[in-house]
Parts: C-alpha cells; sequence; structure tokens
C-alpha cells in the first residue's frame, strides 16, 4: 500500500493535470508537474481546449515545469498555478530549448526533479542520473531500421519496377492542391456538427481518424471513374502481350498483384513490429496492447481513404520522383493545416493534433518515402497506399490515450 508520506507523484500533460488534483485528496509528500494540461480558460486557452474546468488546489512541495518551445497559453496556465498557492514550496520554471514532448527526455528536467524529490523525502542525496545511452541507442537503432527498410522492400517486393497500374491521367498539380485544400476546410466545417467516428474512443485520435476517413472518401469520390478503375486492375492491364491466351495474362496478372499487394501489408507490419518494439526496448512504451489493436481496423480503414486518395492526386512516379514526393508531401502539408485551423479558430479542441504535428510529420516524411518505393515496385496506388495505411494507424494508435 502507498504511503502518501513517502510517495511522490509525477505526470506529464494530461497526466500532469491528474495529478495535481490528485494530489488534493491523496496528500502525498510532493508533486511533479511537468507540462501540465491547462485548466482555466485563460492567456488564449479556450474552453473546448479544457480537460478539467475547474482549478484544483495546489499542494506544498509541488514543482511544476514546462517547455520553453511550449504554446504560449499552456505555460501561462502552468505559471498562474504556481502563483495560486502563494507557498513558497510551490515551485515553476520553464526548461530552456524543450517542446511539449522533448521535456520527457530532457536531461534538466531528469536532475530536476531528482533533486527535488530528494529534497522532499529528505534523501541524503539525489541518486546519478540515468545513463542516456538508451536515448542514444534508440536513435542509432532507428536509423539503421531506415537506412535497411529500402532494401528489405526491394527484396520482397522485386527489385525490378513494376509497370505503374494508371488507367486515367492524374489531375494537374494546381487541382490536386486546390481538391485537398476545399474538402479538407469541408470536413473540419462539417466535425462541429459531430465527429463520426467518436465511438472509436481514442483520445482525439477519433477526430484525426475521421478526417482521413472523410476527405480521403471525398477526394475518391471526386474522382471515382479513376478510384474505382485503379483500385480493381492488376498488372495485366498494363503488362505487355504474350504468346499465352488472354485469360491467362489476365490470371497471372491478377496473381502478381495480389501477391505484391501481400508482400506491401506484411512488410509494412514487420516495420510497424520492429520499429515499436525497439522502442520499447530501449526509449519508451510502444507496443500496442490489445485494446489499441482493437481499433486498428478502422484507423486502418480510415489511413487508407486518405492515402489512396493522395496516390490518385500524385498521380504514378515519373521520371523525377522526387518532384512527385515534394508534391506528396505538399498535400500532407495543406491537409494538416486545416486541421490546425479547426483548433486555433473553428475551436474544435483537438489540440494533440498541433502539439504533435511536428512527429507527424517525421512520420509522413519517412513513411512517405517508403510509399512511395512501394509504388514504384508494385506499380499499384493500392499496394501503396495499403504499406502507408498499416504504418499510419499503428502511429496514431501508439500516441494517442485509449478512453
Amino acid at each position: 500500500m502507498l504511503e502518501p508520506q513517502r510517495t511522490i507523484l509525477a505526470g506529464h500533460s494530461m497526466g500532469g493535470a491528474i495529478v495535481l488534483r490528485v494530489a488534493e485528496k491523496f496528500r502525498p509528500a510532493g508533486v511533479i508537474a511537468i507540462s501540465p494540461a491547462p485548466m482555466q480558460a485563460e492567456h488564449g486557452v479556450r474552453p473546448e481546449n479544457l480537460l478539467f474546468h475547474d482549478v484544483p488546489k495546489i499542494m506544498p512541495n509541488t514543482r511544476i515545469l514546462t517547455g520553453q518551445y511550449e504554446p504560449g497559453g499552456l505555460v501561462d496556465n502552468a505559471a498562474d498555478l504556481a502563483a495560486s498557492a502563494h507557498d513558497p514550496s510551490v515551485v515553476f520554471s520553464v526548461v530552456p530549448h524543450n517542446t511539449h514532448v522533448s521535456v520527457l527526455f530532457s536531461p534538466t528536467v531528469a536532475r530536476d526533479s531528482q533533486a527535488w524529490a530528494a529534497r522532499v523525502l529528505s534523501l541524503p542525496q539525489a541518486p546519478p542520473l540515468a545513463s542516456r545511452s538508451n536515448l542514444l541507442a534508440c536513435v542509432l537503432g532507428l536509423v539503421g531500421i531506415l537506412l535497411v527498410a529500402g532494401p528489405f522492400l526491394r527484396d520482397v517486393l522485386g527489385k525490378q519496377p513494376h509497370a505503374d497500374i494508371v488507367t486515367s491521367p492524374a489531375a494537374a498539380w494546381w487541382r490536386g492542391a486546390l481538391e485537398i485544400i476545399i474538402v479538407s476546410l469541408l470536413a473540419v466545417l462539417l466535425f462541429r456538427y459531430g465527429v463520426p467516428l467518436r465511438f472509436v474512443h481514442s483520445f482525439e485520435g477519433d477526430y484525426l481518424a475521421s478526417f482521413f476517413l472523410a476527405v480521403g472518401a471525398v477526394l475518391m469520390a471526386v474522382h471515382f471513374r479513376a478510384a474505382r478503375n485503379e483500385f480493381l486492375s492488376s498488372a495485366s492491364d498494363v503488362a505487355p502481350a504474350s504468346s499465352r491466351p488472354e485469360h491467362s495474362v489476365s490470371l497471372a496478372g491478377k496473381m502478381l498483384a495480389l501477391r505484391l499487394l501481400g508482400g506491401s501489408a506484411i512488410c509494412a507490419l514487420l516495420l510497424h513490429f520492429l520499429v515499436t518494439s525497439w522502442f520499447e526496448l530501449t526509449a519508451t512504451s510502444a507496443w500496442l496492447s490489445f485494446e489499441r489493436w482493437m481499433r486498428f481496423p478502422v484507423f486502418f480503414l480510415a489511413a487508407f481513404c486518405f492515402l489512396y486518395a493522395l496516390e490518385l492526386l500524385a498521380g504514378p512516379v515519373v521520371e523525377r520522383p522526387q518532384i512527385r514526393y515534394i508534391f506528396w508531401l505538399l498535400l500532407v502539408a495543406l491537409a494538416w493545416h486545416s486541421l490546425a485551423l479547426a483548433v486555433f479558430h473553428l475551436r474544435s479542441g483537438e489540440i494533440l493534433l498541433v502539439l504533435l504535428s511536428p512527429y507527424f510529420a517525421l512520420q509522413f516524411i519517412f513513411a512517405g518515402m517508403g510509399i512511395q518505393l512501394v509504388r514504384k515496385l508494385t506499380g499499384s496506388a493500392t499496394a501503396a497506399a495499403v504499406f502507408g495505411a498499416i504504418l499510419l494507424a499503428g502511429f496514431c494508435l501508439v500516441l494517442f490515450p485509449v478512453t
């Protein structure tokens, strides 16, 4: 059983707000709240962004820390929490050169928290700071995984690219950009009246999944003929004629298409397991629980619709694949700006989509390279979208809390 007088409660973000509230009843020896979620509509924070709508009484021996590069409203609200206690044992400080997530890996935060706990619990001295070798190993191992991912895909899917399955020309780049802007804005406007996938019960992940599903479905409807034809097409539709009967060519092409589609899915699953298990071993919890896997089909379907629509707009991998890759990333960025607009101007309250945007940017940059390579090797927009959807769905399920 926990002894309050020998217990330090600590939490980050939503957890930081929770420990401040729990401390009021549990009365621990001390509290460490790192970047606590705001609990009052002040300093630009709107009511819809609040997890709780009343400010708890701040207990003695409370340490509140925030990162320098966090949203101003979050930092100022945390400072107000410390000031409201009127207690010199309640201390607030800003950690330089840190964001909302990087504070979790900051040696400054670790040293400060250890020293604070040692003082509050009257320990002879703070324990030595844990080695950061695990974090270094995590980064180096992740770089290694990214370096071998390309050769791995080529070994599984074939080193010689297949002809791209294109049954209609891609839309002009300006039209694709305009379409994704309009459809994304319409989606976030309609979500003010209800979010379709709320039943998924993934904190703010249900909003993102609904966005992917809505934007992807509408864009596929706009390009219905291309979406239908490319989805149902097989390699035989673009393969050169042979001496075999027509039905044999078609059957061989469809078998090849199924093999490439299955290979793409297997590659994505293996990469997901490899990355999450590496994070689990070296840095932070990333292995999906059963409750999270239960939500995987919905996230996969939503991500597939979005990425398949992007493949339709971006068109086949041509002579200048770098230009296509940049345009593909531009489409993602335009869609994501609508999500940010919904937070800052439409009061959606989905603040995690802004706080986590740098990490989603990294995910799309690296996963986008794999998606482009799969499209080049298989010639199939469907295989590329399946590959990307598995990685994106797994990433979302790791990040967003289950409610």
